[in-house]
């Protein structure tokens, strides 16, 4: 089993210096990766690695049409940082990323996410039938069924979610969707009763409650990046990096097919799909 690095390249406008932290330490889970009959062995092949390649491309090309020239200059800048520094022994290496786990499903999930967005002229419909609240929920009531839940897997996920509301409109979110993710959330705010998906009875009051699996992966695979830019301790990143790869398995077992809604509509139909919703909302 060889463990891949992912640095799934989104739009990036503002990356947060901070991220929650999981401070406690130790647990079931540590130096052993629990089996479970709902999670499906990782199994990660060299070949594969191509597929996680190629939405870095793809997505960096986008973020290039975007991007103010001068960038490579501020490249050149930051490359010649520490030549001249008198104390350059003292400069603190920044944390190792996380060690994921992805397995070959997952990463054609990643690509074919992708390609249906940026190459399918889709979006995803909105709300998911699985929002990223009721999958981290499932997740965690799932551990504790198995009796292998790690001390942190509470709090971990819910700094998932928070993160995730935080990040979904600056990070997670293709150039492509920005219309449709301003559009729904001002449906949302337009009116103050409480809202529900009615597929599953979801109350809607957060980013997490309308967005699925599709980008909660996308988060996922970001996380050695954000750790890289945030304040998280050395100590702290094996149970990181244990859970995380974790939720990675649960996401690509047994529940994918049913985790993963794979439900997106053509982009000149979303905004007739928003407006159908909210008619819904109102006549509940």
């Amino acid at each position: 089993m060889s463990r891949t690095r992912t640095d799934d390249q989104s739009e990036v406008e503002e990356v947060p210096t901070k991220r929650s932290k999981v401070k406690e330490s130790g647990g079931p889970d540590d130096g052993a990766v629990e089996e479970d009959p709902e999670e499906s062995e990782v199994i990660v092949e060299d070949d594969d690695a191509g597929d996680v390649e190629e939405i870095s491309e793809g997505v960096a090309n986008a973020e290039e049409e975007e991007e103010e020239e001068g960038g490579d200059q501020k490249n050149d800048e930051a490359g010649e940082v520490g030549v001249d520094d008198p104390n350059p022994s003292e400069q603190t290496p920044p944390p190792p990323p996380l060690a994921l786990e992805i397995s070959s499903k997952l990463k054609i999930q990643l690509v074919g996410d992708w390609k249906s967005i940026t190459e399918g002229d889709k979006l995803v419909n909105l709300p998911s039938r699985n929002p990223v609240s009721s999958v981290l929920k499932r997740y965690v009531e799932l551990k504790k069924r198995r009796g292998n839940q790690h001390p942190l897997t509470v709090q971990y996920a819910d700094d998932l979610r928070v993160l995730f509301n935080r990040l979904l409109g600056s990070m997670l979110l293709y150039r492509q969707e920005r219309a449709q993710y301003t559009v729904f959330l001002e449906t949302i705010q337009s009116n103050t009763q409480a809202h529900k998906n009615h597929e599953n009875g979801v109350t809607i009051t957060e980013e997490a409650d309308i967005y699925g699996s599709e980008h909660l992966l996308r988060l996922l695979v970001k996380l050695p990046e954000l750790i890289l830019q945030s304040d998280v301790q050395p100590q702290e990143l094996g149970d990181i990096e244990t859970i995380t790869n974790s939720v990675l398995r649960f996401l690509g077992g047994k529940l994918r097919e049913e985790l993963f809604c794979n439900d997106y509509v053509l982009s000149s139909e979303w905004k007739e799909n928003i407006r159908d919703w909210a008619a819904d909302q109102s006549k509940s």
